[in-house]
């Protein structure tokens, strides 16, 4: 087993300090163990080691050597990792120090991997594209990459139309619209130019007048036997409440909710690992915000109820300020945020053995959805409450539903298939529970045939996909059936590899990367396309 050592002496990798300095891990397999250390320090009262999602906690030592030893087990991360000592004294004096650690893919070069990330961004777009519309063709994608770029490109999108708003909205405030509507008040009598009809409430403040001055008071003092302190007045006032600024309250509350959520995304990105740059960006979030609400507090719009779409009024046509916020809005209403979740897709994006199968999951999907009518979906899904998009990848339900000539077609990912059948009668024949990750079943006059894909982060020394591997492709093969019989037409390996595709009738070996996916493209193709 080999060990990748790193001494922090008082924090420091290889002699310099550790505070921002980046470790490249070379010639490192993403799963073997990495052993930190470092000469320990006095008055301590208690030391922890944190690493990417790990906590290591406290050091081992040995009554031979003191030194602070930690062991770490990457399980297939790959990348930049962040990682911090944090150090308490006796004193409650707390130091922390920061590092990071850059570790080569074991299968893949850097340029590789990252077009990998980048095409789990394309084909994200394109599935939600075929499923949801065109919407999403200019959607969102948050948050993908170490860089943190999908989140710095949302908020600047987001800033640009602060902006817009901030600077249209004070030039509709300098010459702002307003209608006279009436106002029901109370005024003391005899300050008011008119006296409406008295009636009956105004009894209680009638004070007795022995004398009228005039003929009005006179008739009120006979009809109310007195005069009364305060009348009911009916006038009209200059009020804002009007269509266009009720839709603008309501457009400066859409573009609020989009910041607030994507401060929670900045926030949950800063739970997993704290960097300057997330810092920095949910302060310029907040500075966002208090303009935002500095524009809502404005007297103009002060207690006006906000509208969810503009009015239809000529002011809206003719008015150019009106027309640059309505296509603001208009863009607002067409880039949706889609965000990506394990479980649901969240990705971690160093989790080299997950991202690779959940890319190859996209592949096949985006295939699937192209080849036919949509029957249902639950990949892409509408989180209401947190306002965004997600693609899961459901285990219990199929991903997508396409009607094709006569035949219905069900991608599933990791579907289990037992000894009980299935609501089309597959099972597994062997008694053992079979979950390979992904599956087409095609279900056409009655008779449902199946096409495998099992995605394998691994490869053999020669390039070609291991025998492991292709041991399970065979047993998907002969495992998966109904009555008894395999109804398994064709089972494939898809592995890490630019090699050529090797192909055993029933069973194949694809090798599938960015730019390199033609095999697996053609295997899904011609089943989607075979008549039974």
């Amino acid at each position: 087993m080999s060990w990748l050592k790193l001494l922090l002496i008082m924090l420091t990798i290889n002699g310099q300090p550790a505070n921002d300095i980046s470790l490249e891990a070379r010639d490192f397999a993403e799963w073997n163990p990495v052993e930190f250390a470092c000469v320990p320090f006095e008055q301590v009262r208690s030391v922890r080691l944190l690493v990417g999602h790990d906590d290591l906690g406290l050091p081992t030592t040995t009554p031979f050597d003191q030194t602070w030893r930690w062991i770490w087990q990457p399980r297939g991360v790959a990348g930049t990792v962040h990682g911090s000592l944090q150090i308490t004294f006796h004193d409650e004096r707390r130091e922390q120090h920061d590092f990071r650690l850059n570790l080569r893919p074991r299968l893949f070069d850097q340029q590789t991997w990252h077009d990998l990330i980048g095409d789990v961004s394309r084909l994200a777009r394109s599935v939600a594209t075929h499923l949801g519309g065109a919407a999403f063709a200019h959607a969102t994608l948050v948050p993908l990459s170490d860089q943190t770029t999908p989140l710095e490109e949302a908020f600047a999108l987001l800033q640009r139309h602060v902006a817009t708003l901030e600077h249209t909205s004070r030039q509709i405030f300098a010459q702002a619209l307003s209608q006279l509507r009436p106002q029901v008040r109370r005024a003391p009598f005899g300050t008011q130019p008119t006296i409406i009809q008295p009636t009956s409430d105004l009894i209680r403040d009638v004070e007795p007048l022995d004398d009228p001055a005039t003929p009005i008071l006179q008739r009120v003092r006979d009809q109310l036997g007195g005069v009364p302190q305060t009348i009911t007045t009916r006038q009209p006032h200059a009020s804002f409440d009007t269509p266009e600024h009720r839709w603008l309250v309501g457009l400066i509350e859409l573009i609020e909710r989009r910041l607030r959520r994507l401060r929670g995304l900045v926030e949950e990105e800063q739970q997993r690992q704290a960097r300057p740059r997330l810092a920095q960006l949910a302060t310029q979030i907040e500075q966002a915000l208090h303009r935002l609400r500095t524009l809502r507090n404005e007297p103009i719009l002060h207690g006006i109820p906000a509208r969810r779409t503009p009015p239809q009024s000529q002011r809206m046509i003719r008015d150019h300020r009106y027309r640059r916020l309505v296509r603001l809005w208009r863009e607002l209403r067409q880039t949706p945020m889609l965000t990506l979740e394990v479980g649901a897709l969240a990705l971690p994006i160093h989790d080299l053995p997950t991202l690779y199968e959940q890319w190859c999951a996209l592949i096949v999907a985006e295939i699937v959805a192209q080849s036919g009518a949509i029957v249902s979906q639950t990949l892409l899904h509408e989180d209401v409450e947190r306002e965004r998009w997600t693609l899961n990848l459901n285990t219990f339900t199929p991903l997508l539903e396409i009607q094709h000539d006569d035949g219905q077609y069900h991608l599933r990912y990791q579907a289990r298939y037992t000894q009980h059948p299935n609501e089309h009668g597959l099972q597994s024949l062997d008694g053992y529970m079979r979950i390979p990750d992904l599956v087409i079943e095609r279900i056409k006059h009655d008779q449902v045939d199946v096409l495998v894909l099992d995605a394998k982060y691994r490869r053999a020394n020669d390039g070609r996909a291991p025998q492991d591997a292709l041991d399970d492709a065979y047993a998907y093969r002969g495992s998966i059936g109904k009555d008894g019989a395999s109804r398994v037409i064709h089972a494939a390996i898809l592995f890490p590899a630019t090699a050529h595709a090797a192909d055993f009738g029933t069973v194949s070996a694809l090798p599938t990367l960015p730019n390199y996916s033609d095999a697996v493209r053609d295997v899904v193709g011609n089943f989607l396309m075979q008549r039974s």
